[in-house]
């Protein structure tokens, strides 16, 4: 029976404490679990921006306005499908935090910088390869000036 000391630290410090190591985005990538404690090579980081290439669709969310809302039209874009309402979000008038991330104290690390402006660079080409996927933002603009979006309601077909 193996045996664990947990000692829990609370705030920003209990959080980074338990990541054993760095850079749990790129290790994923590359299979290797994110608590492992593991030295990442320039290698490694090249192949993990490598497999973001390949992957099938790749999700923008958070950081920039309607990132997760252009996602949704660009995946409807290129598969194809009905664009309903609650599939995206209306967080245009809402007011977006501002997060002092020097308390992280370098996180996130370097190696998941390049690999998150790696997927940020395919997201945009893809944006750009498909003008249907802004026909579907327009759309989506439009329905959230003319409603509070209460009713399931069909957007947009691609």
């Amino acid at each position: 029976m193996r045996t664990f000391n947990v000692t829990l630290t609370r705030g920003t410090q209990g959080f980074l404490s338990t990541l054993n190591g760095v850079s749990a985005m790129t290790k994923m990538l590359l299979g290797i679990g994110c608590q492992e404690r593991h030295a990442l090579t320039i290698a490694d980081v090249e192949r993990a921006k490598q497999y973001v290439m390949k992957l099938g669709f790749v999700v923008m969310s958070g950081q920039t306005g309607h990132a997760y809302e252009r996602s949704v039209c660009l995946l409807h874009s290129r598969f194809g499908g009905m664009v309903y309402d609650f599939e995206v979000t209306n967080d245009s008038d809402k007011d977006r935090r501002h997060y002092n991330e020097s308390i992280l104290h370098g996180y996130p690390e370097y190696e998941d910088t390049v690999i998150y402006s790696a997927a940020v660079e395919r997201f945009e080409f893809e944006w750009a390869a498909n003008p249907q996927a802004e026909r579907c933002m327009q759309a989506v603009r439009t329905y959230f000036l003319r409603t509070a979006a209460s009713d399931f309601t069909y957007l947009a077909t691609l």
